[in-house]
């Protein structure tokens, strides 16, 4: 019995840890690649990296935003970035200037700089409409 036991074990570990260690790997590998292949310098250096870039500094020097190395860089991607900074912050801010401070540097910003950004570069030619349309 104890030999059928480890025989599972080490099939589930095969499978279940290593199989999706290695998936998770190709997929990184795919998304840098095709990033790098299909990206051009409007796309690499697009509206919402500058909006980043431009929104980074403001909020942690002007508005004095922390987060976590689970939240750091994550964005909005399942809202990790918003909970992590939430829960990170907590402690020493009001809940509603924290809230207020998550939507308005997290979203409404973000967002507004995008607009006007990609709008500029329109203007001059750096990107187009469709450069960001995946064809499947």
């Amino acid at each position: 019995m104890e030999k059928v036991k480890q025989s599972v074990k080490k099939w589930f570990s095969h499978i279940c840890i290593d199989g999706l260690t290695g998936m998770a790997w190709g997929l990184f590998a795919t998304l840098i690649i095709g990033t790098i292949m299909g990206g051009s310098v409007g796309l690499l250096l697009g509206p919402a990296i500058i909006a980043s870039a431009i929104l980074g500094p403001v909020a942690t020097m002007v508005f004095h935003m922390t987060n976590n190395p689970s939240g750091a860089g994550m964005g909005s991607a399942g809202l990790v970035g918003q909970i992590m900074t939430w829960q990170t912050m907590i402690g020493t801010e009001n809940p509603v200037v924290l809230i207020i401070k998550i939507a308005l540097l997290h979203f409404i910003l973000p967002g507004i700089i995008a607009f006007i950004v990609s709008y500029i570069m329109r203007k001059k030619g750096i990107i187009q409409e469709g450069d960001m349309k995946l064809e499947l």
